[in-house]
């Protein structure tokens, strides 16, 4: 999907039923896409991909239609009525096929690729920044949609947090997270995992819990590793503990070649060296816990 360092991909959509509506996941930034992996019927006629605004505007209809044309429309809906159609180009789709259709946000327009070859720049007619959902109509077959953020930060992500990094951590890689702890907490924890199975025994490659008040803890981090389903060794020295229930942190997670430094209101915390391996294997961050979190950003 051509993802830009430090973009951020969201859980898929597999098979959702057409007409389909749904929620951006990701600000409509330069450089966030949608991905949609599909199959076409053999007695398709029509369908179409479409973003939306809160207002129920259509800011790009993409609509290939068979029955005699084989085009693909393209066109914008404001206060209920359509501007000119857009339809040159070649007609990349075919019955009892498979397709792939990326839809990638510019500042100047939209562009357009078809089973990986580009296939039209759409400009924008209505502010990219208006564009709030994806809707699907027709007769079509959907497997899967993807969505990929720009560089742009993740605001108010739901618990868990379970956050695909597009290629993985490597040396300089940064991730910043900002919440504020529960006004009574247990205790909550930040992870680094291979894999999104966080639930079902991937590795961990670094798990960072923090404990108010959990067993015999009293506010302190704890710093482990998961791997082939057993934790390792805690570490657990540090020289102060930075979170306070109910007030707003920020942590710097950054990668280096041998170890993760993390760092807790602009001040180093502590090191955890690297125990799994490669790094660019980590290609996930799941959050839990007595917390909210505010912002994540992959720098």
């Amino acid at each position: 999907m051509g993802n830009q360092p430090g973009s951020m991909a969201f859980a898929p959509i597999y098979n959702p039923p057409v007409p389909f509506k749904g929620y951006l996941p990701m600000p409509p930034a330069n450089g966030s896409s949608v991905t949609i992996n599909g199959m076409i019927p053999y007695n398709c006629n029509r369908f179409s991909f479409n973003l939306e605004t809160d207002s129920g505007d259509i800011a790009m209809h993409f609509n290939p239609r068979f029955e005699g044309m084989n085009a693909v429309i393209r066109n914008t809906c404001q206060g209920g009525s359509w501007g000119g159609e857009e339809k040159q180009g070649y007609f990349p789709f075919a019955m009892g096929q498979p397709f792939e259709v990326n839809i990638t946000i510019e500042d100047l327009h939209y562009k357009i690729k078809v089973n990986g070859n580009h296939f039209c720049d759409y400009r924008h007619r209505i502010p990219k920044d208006y564009v709030r959902h994806l809707s699907i109509e027709g007769n079509v077959q959907v497997q899967q949609i993807r969505f990929v953020g720009g560089n742009s930060p993740l605001y108010n992500p739901p618990l868990p947090v379970n956050m695909h990094i597009p290629g993985g951590m490597h040396p300089g890689k940064m991730i910043r997270i900002n919440g504020q702890s529960s006004y009574n907490p247990s205790r909550f924890n930040v992870n680094m995992v291979r894999g999104p199975g966080f639930k079902s025994n991937a590795d961990i490659a670094m798990h960072c819990d923090v404990r108010f008040n959990f067993g015999d803890s009293r506010n302190v981090v704890i710093r482990t590793h998961r791997q082939n389903g057993g934790f390792g060794q805690e570490e657990k020295h540090a020289t102060f503990f930075p979170f306070v229930p109910g007030q707003p942190f920020e942590i710097i997670v950054r990668a280096e070649h041998d170890k993760y430094m993390i760092a807790v209101n602009n001040q180093h915390m502590f090191e955890f060296r690297h125990r799994i391996h490669p790094l660019h294997s980590i290609d996930h961050l799941f959050i839990e816990g007595d917390v909210t979190i505010s912002m994540v950003q992959v720098q």
